[in-house]
């Protein structure tokens, strides 16, 4: 009679530390994108804006989520952002062909409302430039 309760013990323990090690995915949801245009690199103060990059911030209780990088001065983007299995995905792509000979930074800025202990990102640009982390807020 001891043995049945046995096993829903250990079913139980197991289950408790597989709850309790589970990382907490909230109900992120994309609120806004902002973006800057071309910014020069003679008008660039910070060395965020050196090298093509994606950073993050906290701010009032939501995550921003910054993408920098480089392209011709005269290209025109179209960006799309997902949140699904604890990933923020993020895709910015360019919509035209640039006919200009130069090269500036773009800075994208993604917001996000709601909750979370733990997410990944992963951010794509033209296919080609891959950005992958974790944001743990």
């Amino acid at each position: 009679m001891k043995e049945p309760f046995r096993y829903i013990f250990i079913v139980s323990i197991i289950a408790t530390l597989i709850i309790s090690c589970t990382k907490d995915l909230g109900d992120l949801k994309h609120s806004k994108t902002i973006t800057s245009g071309c910014l020069p690199s003679t008008t660039l103060k910070s060395s965020s804006y050196i090298t093509d990059n994606v950073s993050y911030s906290i701010q009032n209780g939501n995550l921003h989520v910054y993408v920098v990088f480089h392209a011709g001065c005269c290209s025109m983007f179209t960006s799309s952002t997902d949140v699904k299995n604890g990933t923020i995905f993020i895709k910015i792509n360019s919509n035209q062909i640039d006919p200009c000979n130069c090269i500036c930074f773009f800075r994208f800025e993604f917001v996000f409302t709601g909750s979370g202990s733990y997410y990944n990102y992963d951010v794509t640009i033209n296919d080609s430039l891959k950005f992958n982390g974790s944001i743990n807020p």
